[in-house]
């Protein structure tokens, strides 16, 4: 049989800009690197379990400099350098917080596409005791990179810490560093707001580590010479009330051997110190699952149960896996390499979405009791009425939250019912309707519509309507909405609907 070589020489310049962009976000990123060091102060032990991270500002007339980065840690140093510079080698990893061996230069590419100014410093426990420490640095290369042996007496230790530990510095563009505000409500790119958003971030993805302990510690310095520092400190849920199963802990086989879980359903309150999580909003309702100690996804309902709906808003469940004695880390559900979010493919999740199925059933859901008690109860009634009207083609929903941009009590619809085939919003008022009233009709409106809605009729529902709102109705359904269409709005009566 003849054969013909194959040259398949890795070509560096490619590979660096084939590996970049993996992540959406800039916090992501870094928790790439986080991830290493609490991977080395756990495998090692180290008695100090610390991680510095260093955001400084560089001044720009626009005021949107770029970013210069600067990432240590108290780990044990990095002992095989042949391993952390290879790419895709797992020879180096260990815990499963650093598995693939592919996070470090994906990141650097990311950050770094010019392949010129990064660099790595490391150094062991006996390396400290020597005064020397090791450099790598940019640009990186397949083959043929070196290490610079370095002595503290002659080149000082970068870093702030005195202990074993790496060090990480790399440039961002300030185009990447506004990426730390996607999620967040508003649109606020100032450099110390996307740092608390950053500092949120590492809170809730990290959270079971500084419970125990590890500390993370963000030290910033602006364009304008100010330098703070802000401790990252757990942020969990408030809880408001629990559901049966409520919360514990049990051993899963998920089909690849027993796994340790602590799980808690329940309803959570608003969080006083957070923008973005354990809100009572639509983007955070669900499930949370962290593995290892780190947040992997969140938001996971539609798998679960099926379409979300807000009405679930405040519905929470945290599920914290591990490997239980004995077992291995194959017996969790795999992340995909980026850690953001699981493997959708995969037995294991599969496994694990029926056993909280099995367990709750039904989230709990989340109503405002801003409403009258007859008024509520008159809405509930006619809500129903619809749905066995309409049948399962359509939805219908009571107060309902609009402008999902609002975290903390969004304005309301009183019904929203969807027939199937036209999408109706109803203001309800038990006695008398006021002209303030269609204005509040208005704002549902415009707020659907914001939310990616197209509402085809308004319905002010009232004993009875005064004049004002009579003629106000009339004249707004002569004027068009923010899609360029007129208004549809109808004056209905509880008599219409046999209530």
């Amino acid at each position: 049989m003849k054969k013909i070589p194959i040259h398949n020489a890795i070509n560096d310049v490619n590979l660096w800009y084939g590996i970049a962009d993996s992540h959406d976000t800039f916090p992501y990123m870094l928790c790439e690197l986080c991830d290493d060091s609490i991977s080395s102060m756990v495998a090692n032990q180290t008695e100090q379990r610390e991680i510095a991270i260093t955001l400084q500002e560089c001044a720009a007339e626009n005021g949107q400099g770029d970013i210069y980065v600067r990432v240590e840690d108290t780990g044990a140093g990095i002992k095989n350098l042949d391993a952390c510079m290879t790419y895709a080698s797992s020879a180096g990893a260990e815990t499963p917080l650093n598995r693939y061996g592919v996070a470090l230069k994906k990141i650097l590419a990311t950050f770094d596409p010019e392949n010129a100014h990064w660099a790595l410093f490391t150094r062991t426990q006996e390396e400290v005791s020597n005064g020397t420490y090791r450099r790598v640095h940019a640009p990186y290369r397949t083959s043929g990179m070196a290490a610079d042996i370095c002595d503290i007496q002659e080149d000082p230790w970068p870093g702030r810490f005195d202990a074993s530990g790496t060090y990480v510095s790399f440039p961002c563009s300030r185009a990447l560093f506004n990426t730390s505000g996607k999620g967040y409500p508003g649109h606020d790119i100032s450099f110390i707001t996307l740092v608390q958003c950053i500092r949120e971030e590492l809170a809730v993805i990290y959270a079971p580590y500084l419970r125990a302990g590890f500390m993370i510690n963000i030290h910033i310095h602006t364009a304008e010479g100010k330098r703070r520092s802000y401790r990252v400190r757990a942020l969990e849920p408030v809880w408001h009330s629990t559901q049966t199963p409520d919360q514990g802990s049990c051993i899963l086989d998920l089909g690849a051997g027993p796994v340790r879980v602590r799980y808690h359903f329940g309803e959570i309150d608003n969080h006083p110190s957070t923008a973005r999580y354990f809100r009572k909003s639509f983007s955070n309702a669900g499930v949370m699952v962290y593995e290892n100690g780190r947040m992997i996804e969140h938001h996971i309902f539609s798998a679960i149960w099926g379409k979300d709906h807000p009405q679930h808003n405040g519905f929470l469940a945290v599920i914290e896996l591990d490997v239980s004695d004995g077992g291995t880390n194959d017996a969790l559900p795999p992340p995909v390499p980026t850690k953001d979010k699981l493997f959708y493919g995969d037995y294991r999740l599969a496994a694990l979405y029926d056993w909280i199925r099995n367990h709750c059933p039904r989230p709990a859901t989340y109503k405002s009791s801003t409403q009258t008690k007859r008024e509520v109860l008159l809405c509930e009634r006619l809500a129903k009425r619809f749905r066995e009207k309409y049948g399962p083609q359509a939805t219908v929903l009571t107060q309902m939250p609009v402008y999902n941009f609002i975290e903390k009590s969004p304005p309301l619809i009183d019904i929203y019912l969807f027939t199937g085939s036209q999408l109706i919003l109803f203001e309800c008022k038990l006695h008398v309707s006021q002209e303030k009233d269609v204005f509040q009709l208005i704002m549902y409106h415009t707020g659907a519509i914001h939310d990616g809605l197209r509402p085809d009729k308004l319905v002010l529902l009232a004993e009875r309507h005064s004049h004002g709102t009579v003629q106000l109705a009339d004249y707004l359904n002569t004027c068009k909405d923010t899609n360029g269409e007129n208004y549809h709005i109808e004056l209905k009566r509880w008599k219409d609907y046999g209530l």
